[in-house]
């Protein structure tokens, strides 16, 4: 479990914490560099402490070879508007579909 502080009598994560929050993969055939990829998560979060990893997938699977994590601060801002500014970013980016996004269900969703 990540380290808590204590600040003004409130939990927080520690700074620099950061979950995964969303998952996606591409068609095959179509990929992503890290730069890229955290520039891309960066701007459709609004957020410049984020991170991204990639992690090979079954070969026996119809998308790509890799599925990309894209992790930031929990509770940093409201995920329904970012998870749509980020499908929209990713569809522009490849407009001829195949690209599968997934908010994880272990990060809070906005009420």
């Amino acid at each position: 479990m990540a380290a808590l502080q204590l600040r003004t009598g409130l939990m927080r994560p520690a700074v620099g914490t950061r979950v995964p929050q969303f998952q996606f993969r591409l068609a095959r055939g179509l990929s992503i560099g890290p730069a890229a990829l955290k520039h891309l998560w960066s701007v459709a979060s609004g957020c410049e402490d984020v991170t991204v990893s990639r992690e090979p997938t079954n070969a026996n699977e119809e998308r790509s070879g890799h599925r990309y994590s894209l992790w930031a601060p929990p509770h940093r801002f409201d995920l329904a508007i970012v998870e749509d500014r980020l499908r929209a970013t990713l569809e522009a980016r490849f407009p001829k579909g195949g690209v599968t996004l997934f908010r994880l269900d272990g990060v809070p969703r906005a009420k």
